[in-house]
């Protein structure tokens, strides 16, 4: 029998991390962060790593507001939903910024992380534009 893929979520201070390795367990812990992300109202960056860690790939999306984001690797996703400004969220041990025009919808952004977790690939559900 396989063993199941493991991914690593780090978020909040420290940070935090959680380890999952299905889609039930992504939604789960996720929602845990949300909640407190919200409860310490801190919106926070959730960095998902591939087994590989710092060689493999990292979808990093947002929390704890009504809108997210999404970055993977050196691309990240074009949306408009945080009114044209840009937006702080937690990154674990300093606030990073995004710059205006990348708030894209919640639920968007955690379909992209469930395909991340069950491909291991850039997720296919959204527009990619690569950094220059």
């Amino acid at each position: 029998m396989t063993e199941p893929v493991q991914y690593l979520l780090e978020y909040g201070d420290g940070p935090a991390q959680t380890e999952v390795s299905t889609v039930d367990e992504l939604d789960h812990a996720l929602d845990e962060v949300n909640r407190e992300a919200e409860q310490d109202q801190v919106p926070y960056a959730v960095y998902v790593f591939t087994p590989a860690a710092w060689d493999g790939p990292v979808l990093a999306l947002g929390v704890g507001r009504d809108f997210s984001f999404l970055n993977f690797d050196n691309a990240h996703v074009v949306g408009d939903l945080d009114s044209d400004k840009p937006t702080e969220w937690w990154y674990g041990n300093d606030w990073g910024h995004r710059p205006p025009g990348r708030g894209i919808p919640v639920e968007t952004a955690r379909e992209a992380a469930r395909e991340f977790v069950r491909t291991g690939q850039r997720p296919t559900n959204v527009e990619w534009i690569e950094a220059e």
